[in-house]
């Protein structure tokens, strides 16, 4: 995979101050990538240092060289597996993927709202039939998407299983499904997704995200 959360997005996830459904996508990611997961061990290490050293008045002269003698010492993860059978999500759904009774939006695009109480973000499932597009869109605020199953390709890119892409106002883009298998997403969005183009302004008023 080449897509991942930002530094930052990572930071807030490792102190617990990003909201249930950002955190899921996040930790869904974390699930199949080694090199996240090796930065959110470290930045659990970096946080767990410098409370520890809170309390003094000033921190010690050394603690920047011990931060660093600590990041990456974890011991090697066993390997992490490419599949829509993700953990995060198995207290959600507990019959795995196949059991989502999904819910016909437009097109070859289904959806599944999951059982969060978010106060920020509507978290859902998305699939997207093989060769099929979302409507060219764009958002009010932060889309935050993991790839589960398959793989799509928009303006901004191409990206496969395990993939984390974050969009907001400034990107417009009409993701299509690659053709080999339907694509099948965990998304997070806040705000509110605004349909562009002659077609899709159609929408707006009828489909709600």
């Amino acid at each position: 995979m080449s897509h991942h959360p930002s530094e930052h997005l990572l930071a807030e996830f490792t102190s617990g101050s990003l909201n249930t459904g950002a955190a899921l996508c996040v930790r869904t990611h974390l699930e199949q990538c080694h090199d996240c997961n090796r930065v959110a061990e470290d930045l659990n290490v970096l946080g767990a240092v410098m409370m520890r050293d809170s309390d003094q008045a000033s921190c010690s002269d050394d603690l920047f060289s011990r931060v660093l003698d600590q990041l990456g010492s974890s011991a090697p993860q066993a390997p992490f597996s490419r599949s829509a059978g993700s953990k995060a999500l198995s207290s959600l759904i507990p019959g795995g993927i196949q059991s989502v009774p999904w819910k016909k939006i437009a097109g070859g695009v289904s959806s599944y709202t999951l059982p969060i109480n978010d106060g920020e973000y509507s978290v859902k499932l998305l699939r997207v039939e093989k060769g099929r597009s979302v409507f060219q869109h764009t958002h009010t605020d932060t889309e935050l998407t993991v790839l589960l199953q398959g793989g799509y390709s928009d303006e901004l890119g191409s990206y496969t299983a395990g993939d984390f892409i974050e969009c907001d106002g400034s990107h417009v883009h009409k993701p299509v499904a690659h053709r080999d298998q339907d694509c099948i997403l965990l998304t997070a969005v806040s705000g509110k997704l605004r349909f562009t183009g002659a077609v899709g302004r159609l929408l707006n008023p009828l489909v709600t995200f």
